[in-house]
């Protein structure tokens, strides 16, 4: 904020009271009695990002608790046919805990970096994972195999877990009588 009269102050983080109380002591010395009032006009820093194949990418700002599958959901949900199952949660950095033998701060990639597979949330709700504000969601696009030669419909397939060779043929409408 630049209040004025009064130099500029970073308040991220802080409660109206506390920057009632900071904008108090900085005007006292040009004030008798300073009386300051403040009000949060709007909070807008409780915001997520949902890239990748969704059906509309973007940031989304929200309130109170946010879960993995209902951030898909303001996104539109994920593309079936384009969207990969393991989608990726980047959180920021958690507060340091740990120095390195230099002084500086450490991390794991598993602090940072979570990859979750939407086809289980509903067997294991522990997956649909609280979301904190910052933390960007990728949903990667599957990875496509090609079958082509003597089948009814050849063409790209998504690879899924355990798709065998026969399932590929078989979805590929199966092969024609000369193959």
């Amino acid at each position: 904020i630049a209040p004025p009269l009064l130099a500029r102050r970073a308040v991220g983080g802080d409660t109206a009271g506390a920057i009632e109380q900071a904008l108090q002591h900085a005007s006292a010395s040009l004030l008798l009695h300073p009386l300051v009032s403040v009000r949060v006009a709007e909070n807008n820093s409780r915001r997520i990002a949902v890239n990748g194949a969704v059906e509309r990418p973007g940031v989304y700002s929200f309130s109170g608790g946010l879960s993995l599958m209902q951030a898909l959901g303001l996104a539109g949900g994920v593309d079936p046919d384009k969207a990969s199952a393991n989608v990726m949660i980047f959180h920021a950095p958690p507060p340091p805990s740990r120095l390195a033998a230099n002084g500086q701060m450490t991390y794991t990639v598993n602090e940072a970096l979570r990859t979750v597979d939407i086809d289980q949330i509903a067997q294991n709700p522990a997956l649909n994972l609280r979301l904190s504000p910052g933390d960007v969601i990728e949903v990667p696009e599957a990875r496509e195999v090609y079958i082509s030669g003597d089948v009814m419909h050849p063409g790209a397939e998504r690879i899924r877990p355990g798709l065998t060779l026969a399932q590929l043929v078989s979805e590929s409408g199966g092969m024609l009588p000369h193959a």
